[in-house]
């Protein structure tokens, strides 16, 4: 009807959809009845996609060619406000700026937490590293003659058979 297509027309419009066929006295209530608030609502569809297209646009021109399905849903509820379009762009723009800012910064949380759990995983193999060296040198210390003799002789303090002992093992490398 906006495109002043006849009955006949619409009828064969319609049919190719399943619908129809309809007289032209349905033709002509529907006009008189209906059809002024389909156009209304059309005129607000129109504009509703116009004025997303230009906030497309606009943030295309920012940059902004991908944006997150929410960003786009954003600037669509917002694209049937009263408000500008740019002024629209601008806010989704801004929107998604503080979107990637945060998508950054958990990045970052998260590449710091593998970095935690790597330097505990090798704290974790240094300390079992140096558990099984110690076991293994006091296997060859107790093989050494010297070492032996140092732990059982009677009459040393702790500290002094630490002392000893350390170096007899460790030579000059004994602190």
């Amino acid at each position: 009807m906006r495109d002043r297509h006849t009955a006949r027309m619409l009828n064969s419009w319609l049919a190719a959809g399943g619908f129809g066929p309809y007289s032209d006295q349905n033709f002509t209530l529907f006009r008189k009845n209906h059809y002024p608030d389909w156009l209304k609502e059309q005129a607000h569809l129109d504009d509703v996609r116009r004025r997303t297209e230009t906030i497309r646009r606009e943030l295309d021109a920012g940059g902004f060619s991908v944006i997150d399905k929410v960003v786009y849903e954003a600037a669509e509820a917002l694209s049937g406000s009263d408000a500008d379009p740019i002024d629209i762009a601008r806010s989704v723009a801004a929107l998604k700026s503080v979107v990637v800012q945060a998508r950054t910064q958990e990045r970052r949380l998260a590449l710091d937490e593998r970095r935690v759990e790597i330097a505990a995983d090798q704290a974790d193999l240094a300390r079992e590293r140096f558990q099984r060296e110690t076991v293994e040198l006091f296997l060859r210390w107790r093989q050494d003659q010297r070492a032996v003799e140092i732990a059982d002789r009677p009459g040393l303090s702790s500290d002094e058979r630490t002392e000893l002992l350390g170096k007899a093992l460790f030579g000059d490398d004994w602190k």
